[in-house]
């Protein structure tokens, strides 16, 4: 056990920032919960999009860094803010697949999933860029749960080494279906797993359940 636990707090929504549901709830407290622990040594760290909906006048913001990522063999360039919540570090990250949505939720899947992946996808990569080692990466619901999986392909690189996975289910209607074009664009293809059942193989939360190494359900019904 390292002396400090890095933990990467990924999820689409965080109150205050921007609150949607009950997820907004639990990623705007449980970080805070989580380094209020007594005899605990844990660096927790929150990364959500930059959406549109975020007032950068209420939350001082800096630059941290710039990067890009590839799609279909393309770079696209991601920004990433940094700003406190009661000395919690988050982590903004914005780009043109957050940017062009006008809302946290879009109707139309194809956006959503766009934004999500790139966000899932950015957000790894801005550990590595800041040389921060999470011990643990913490996904929420389906819009992260391309983390998890993507992780699951890169478990043999060094950066990774020991890094743990993650997934809490809260919303357990919505999967991400729709996302088979961003996935592939993204670099993350179906995965031939016969614990899935076919329409479940290219999908992100039924990928990240997957590949998850814990699940945690937010009500008995879900866990069963």
């Amino acid at each position: 056990m390292p002396k400090t636990l890095n933990i990467f707090f990924l999820a689409s929504e965080a109150d205050p920032f921007v609150k949607v549901g009950g997820l907004g709830d639990v990623a705007g407290s449980l970080p805070l919960a989580l380094r209020a622990l007594p005899n605990a040594s844990l660096d927790v760290r929150l990364v959500i999009p930059f959406h549109n909906a975020i007032r950068s006048e209420s939350f001082p913001t800096q630059r941290e860094v710039e990067f890009t990522i590839p799609r279909s063999g393309v770079d696209v360039p991601v920004e990433v803010f940094r700003t406190e919540l009661q000395g919690l570090t988050v982590y903004l990250v914005s780009g043109d697949p957050i940017r062009r949505s006008e809302t946290i939720y879009d109707p139309d899947s194809h956006v959503d999933s766009e934004k999500y992946v790139f966000f899932s996808l950015a957000a790894l990569e801005l550990a590595h860029r800041l040389a921060w080692h999470p011990n643990v990466i913490h996904a929420n619901d389906w819009h992260t749960a391309a983390s998890v999986y993507a992780l699951k392909l890169r478990a043999g690189e060094r950066f990774w080494a020991g890094a743990k996975t993650i997934l809490s289910v809260h919303n357990l209607c919505y999967m991400g279906a729709g996302s088979e074009e961003a996935l592939t664009a993204y670099g993350l293809p179906p995965v031939e797993a016969p614990e899935l059942p076919a329409w479940g193989r290219q999908v992100p939360l039924p990928l990240g359940l997957w590949a998850a190494d814990k699940i945690v359900a937010v009500s008995p019904s879900y866990a069963e």
